[in-house]
């Protein structure tokens, strides 16, 4: 009496394709409901349209959103949103090699001794990285206002003060500023190294380091080797978020310390992924006095309301 079953033959090659036609089955669409991909998109949507990068919206809105970063954007590349493109996301900054004139020669070592790199290099780690670069930002060719900025490398923190005339007078002004608004006490611990390049407002040091409220000195300037602005790198990258706001180019000829407040609020406000999400003013606020916060008008922007795109104020 013969098997009543069935006669079946294993096909390896058959097996093999239709598994592989499962594994892809299984990964096509998007795996979200319409209710949890309307409540992505309503939170992401209108912070991009503000400027605020994927990375930062996820570091700060993680536990809200049901979906991965990378996940996100493999959505927006299928056009799951539709009102949202590649286009509206931030794009990659590139820089390109700095050249120099022929006719530029450096200043001369001796006349910066004590205080070229190599001497900011020696300080103890600490120091260093306690250390606060300095830097100017320039609107439109011929135009005498500036900005100097003053990032703090712990937290990346950068003050934005507006100097009416781009020049070593100015300078000294600005920072005598700071310092009758927090005290020389103050000043010498957070601003109490400097480290900035060898631009010509920066190169009168004694008009940086003398106090104006005392007769001794209120801090310690070093000045980047010549054509090595990165060696202050933090302040550069950081410039990137205030031209998101004042591209390059653009007029200073509207720019006031008001504005520059506000600028300085939602740059400053703007969540950094390497913190967690936290802002820069978040962490500064417990360290930096609350004299020179309220002094300079910075104050915090909550995350959703952060702008980052021109338009933030009239130039």
């Amino acid at each position: 009496m013969g098997c009543g079953y069935e006669y079946r033959f294993y096909d390896g090659r058959m097996a093999h394709e239709l598994a592989q036609k499962r594994k892809v089955e299984s990964r096509e669409g998007i795996d979200v409901t319409p209710e949890e991909l309307e409540a992505m998109r309503s939170i992401v949507r209108p912070l991009i349209k503000k400027g605020q990068s994927p990375e930062v919206i996820w570091a700060t809105h993680a536990g809200e959103l049901p979906v991965c970063l990378s996940t996100f954007y493999r959505y927006v590349e299928m056009g799951v949103f539709g009102d949202i493109i590649g286009l509206d996301l931030p794009k990659k900054v590139r820089f390109k090699p700095r050249k120099r004139r022929a006719d530029e020669t450096p200043i001369p070592r001796h006349d910066l001794e004590g205080r070229v790199y190599k001497d900011f290099e020696a300080l103890p780690d600490d120091k260093k990285m306690d250390a606060v670069e300095m830097d100017c930002v320039v609107g439109r060719r011929g135009e005498v206002q500036a900005i100097l900025t003053l990032l703090f490398r712990r937290f990346r923190f950068q003050l934005m003060l507006f100097l009416p005339k781009h020049n070593q007078e100015e300078v000294g002004k600005a920072l005598d500023m700071v310092e009758r608004l927090i005290g020389l006490r103050e000043f010498k611990r957070l601003f109490g190294v400097i480290l900035t390049d060898r631009g010509s407002e920066f190169l009168d040091y004694g008009v940086i380091e003398k106090s104006c409220t005392s007769r001794g000195s209120r801090c310690r300037v070093y000045y980047c080797d010549p054509m090595k602005s990165g060696q202050k790198g933090s302040c550069e990258k950081n410039h990137v978020e205030l031209r998101k706001v004042i591209p390059k180019g653009s007029s200073f000829a509207k720019l006031t310390p008001a504005k520059l407040s506000v600028v300085c609020s939602h740059v400053n406000s703007y969540g950094r992924p390497q913190f967690g999400g936290a802002s820069p003013l978040q962490l500064a606020s417990q360290i930096v006095p609350a004299e020179l916060l309220d002094g300079l008008s910075i104050g915090l922007v909550p995350a959703e309301e952060v702008m980052m795109k021109p338009g933030l104020i009239e130039l």
